[in-house]
């Protein structure tokens, strides 16, 4: 993937891990939250409207 040469610097097998941890770590939740909100949206469009009380 990162060969020494073209960057001036090699990226460790471990270091890589942590960055794809970190990557996962931040994207997974942001992912779920969006998912919830989209799914909440659906959910809310497809209910059908209350009668209003007055």
């Amino acid at each position: 993937m990162f060969s020494s040469g073209h960057y001036g610097y090699q990226m460790s097998k471990e270091n890589l891990r942590k960055a794809g941890w970190l990557a996962v770590m931040l994207i997974v939740p942001g992912g779920m939250i969006l998912g919830a909100a989209v799914a909440a949206h659906r959910y809310r469009k497809k209910a059908p409207d209350k009668p209003s009380q007055e």
